[in-house]
């Protein structure tokens, strides 16, 4: 078929791009396409018309409407104003087909949300949509555009309500971690604190121990010296008790001190448990006492003034020269002798007293006396 001289306008542009021809998404060639009459552009009704005389458009009643579509496809490639404008609407071209089968397939499929379209496609189908030549082609796709950007809308308010509550817990995740570095670190600082008061709390109670320690020592051996010192001032008490007691008890048994052989036996005894190194020295010494009675200190001190008035009443060294004759004795010469007189007389009483305490007791007083 030899190229046809068509007239060139908008209007016949308007009528064939969109409505009446589109491109082939497979083998990207230009295709016709049936369109409703009351679809076209009104002012390229009368254009068409024409082009219906010629038989280069047929029209048919489906549905109770009319539609239009072209005659012959070759028609599409042989007129070459019209392969131009499939050629510079062959992207628009493409889209709005798949535009139109997607909401097809939305309402086939019940309106589910997973035949919606999202993101850069959605975009894409509104720029399409309200560019003036598909507005009103593509106007039963707007429910199908609206429910998509709802859905779309849905979708990016919830993505950003994840990401603000990802990074709020991040955020509280930082906060937390620094609180607990905070934490830890003042934590450690009040150990640490803690520590050295210990430390220096331990140095004062070692201290105090020490001190302690050392005044107890002290204490311990004040205590030791004093109870050592308190039993040697009762040793030598009870010493002293003995040796009075036993001094008494050999004086009485020696005749110097009265009382009776038996207080004196009593009181040797009982010097007995006032100190150990008494015990044999005051037995010993009661019985040396019944055998000797002068040797005994108080009696010693008896027989030497016994001995000065035996001196006295002989006249010898009392108030006269050495070699004078002898006189009349002195009248404290006489006092002298009749003083020894009494003293012989009680060592008789008491060698009589000693021999009677002997026989009745041999064995007590250890001097062997039948």
């Amino acid at each position: 078929m030899a190229n046809v001289a068509l007239p060139s306008c908008d209007q016949l542009r308007s009528a064939f791009v969109p409505w009446l021809a589109t491109v082939n998404p497979d083998s990207d060639q230009p295709v016709r396409r049936v369109a409703r009459w009351a679809d076209l552009p009104a002012e390229s009704r009368p254009l068409l018309k024409g082009f219906v005389a010629r038989r280069l458009v047929v029209t048919d009643t489906r549905d109770g409407e009319v539609v239009v579509e072209v005659a012959l496809e070759s028609l599409l490639r042989q007129w070459d104003e019209l392969a131009t404008w499939l050629a510079e609407e062959r992207g628009d071209l493409k889209d709005a087909d798949h535009l139109e089968r997607a909401a097809a397939a939305w309402e086939e499929n019940h309106r589910d949300a997973a035949w919606l379209v999202e993101g850069t496609r959605l975009v894409e189908a509104e720029n399409l949509s309200a560019k003036p030549a598909f507005r009103d082609r593509l106007a039963h796709v707007h429910d199908f555009l609206a429910v998509s950007r709802r859905r779309e809308q849905e979708r990016t308010e919830a993505e950003s309500k994840r990401r603000a509550a990802e990074l709020q817990a991040a955020k509280d995740r930082q906060e937390a971690a620094e609180a607990l570095a905070a934490a830890e670190t003042t934590a450690r600082e009040k150990a640490q604190a803690h520590a050295t008061v210990l430390r220096k709390r331990s140095l004062v109670l070692r201290a105090v121990l020490a001190v302690a320690l050392l005044i107890a020592a002290a204490a311990v051996y004040g205590f030791v010296t004093a109870r050592r010192e308190t039993d040697r001032a009762n040793e030598r008490t009870r010493e002293a008790l003995g040796l009075r007691l036993t001094y008494e008890g050999q004086a009485m048994l020696a005749g110097i001190q009265g009382g009776g052989d038996i207080r004196a036996l009593t009181q040797i005894l009982a010097a007995q448990t006032c100190g150990h190194r008494q015990r044999r020295r005051s037995l010993h010494g009661g019985a040396h006492a019944r055998r000797h009675p002068h040797d005994h200190p108080i009696e010693r001190r008896h027989h030497g003034r016994d001995l000065q008035h035996r001196r006295a009443a002989s006249g010898v060294g009392w108030g006269r020269p050495h070699g004078a004759g002898v006189g009349r004795p002195h009248r404290s010469a006489r006092r002298a002798a009749d003083d020894a007189d009494q003293c012989r007389h009680r060592r008789g009483v008491e060698r009589r007293r000693q021999a009677t305490w002997c026989s009745r007791a041999p064995t007590a007083c250890g001097c062997g006396m039948p």
